[in-house]
């Protein structure tokens, strides 16, 4: 069962009000859950359980909606918030998430673990041709 509600999900992020909060806090609550289970010293209270779900909330809705930074309502000019980052750390509300995980399990869990590697997709140097001969 969600810990938060979309009324204080919307507290602290702009939101259009067309779009359904509920797959996202849905989405949310289900990290917590897993967050729970890895807080083996007991740590974090409800009260940031609460806290760390709403912020995941509005993380994963304003990658569906991004937020902006300034408007304008003439010309119809807009900036938009723009991810430097990748994981949590890429919107405000994603990096209060991992600070309020005092257990650090987000942290843990943003890390990437992406594999760097290079492999020759080519001939044999012995099935080669060589380039006079080519054509």
């Amino acid at each position: 069962m969600a810990r938060v509600t979309e009324q204080e999900v919307t507290a602290i992020i702009e939101w259009d009000g067309t779009l359904s909060l509920t797959p996202f806090i849905e989405t949310a609550n289900a990290l917590v859950d897993y967050v729970v289970t890895q807080d083996s010293d007991s740590v974090l209270t409800d009260g940031l359980l609460k806290s760390i779900e709403k912020f995941l909330a509005a993380h994963f809705y304003a990658h569906r909606d991004q937020q902006y930074i300034t408007k304008e309502t003439e010309n119809a000019k807009g900036d938009f918030q723009v991810a430097v980052e990748v994981g949590f750390n890429s919107t405000q509300w994603g990096q209060t998430a991992i600070r309020l995980d005092v257990t650090g399990t987000l942290a843990s869990l943003d890390r990437t673990k992406h594999k760097v590697g290079i492999s020759w997709a080519g001939y044999k140097e012995s099935e080669q041709t060589d380039y006079q001969d080519r054509n």
